[in-house]
């Protein structure tokens, strides 16, 4: 969960720096440190899908990883705070509403 959710940040730190995908980034930079840090296949795999898959609400049964992420991504956003609610191009129900635990 930790390993994912870092290298879903540096991803981001990409893409605000880059232009470039954060999924792809994360996910490639994720597989290098990944390897070089002694994780197994499975795991490198089940964080790297995870990574790449975040975005989509879609469960893979096989990945629980996936559906974590997903959600602590999305109430990770203040959406419900931001002074530019009605004007974000996140779809209504892409932004998070209240605070939720």
């Amino acid at each position: 969960i930790y390993a994912a959710a870092l290298l879903h940040d540096i991803g981001r730190y990409a893409q605000y720096e880059a232009n470039l995908s954060h999924h792809q980034v994360g996910a490639t930079i994720g597989r290098v440190l990944l390897e070089n840090n002694g994780f197994s296949e499975d795991e490198i795999n089940m964080i790297c899908d995870a990574i790449m898959a975040h975005h989509t609400i879609e469960v893979d049964d096989n990945n629980p990883l996936k559906k974590l992420l997903y959600k602590a991504d999305k109430l990770s956003r203040n959406c419900f705070a931001c002074c530019e609610y009605d004007n974000c191009y996140w779809e209504a129900d892409l932004k998070n509403t209240k605070i939720e635990y």
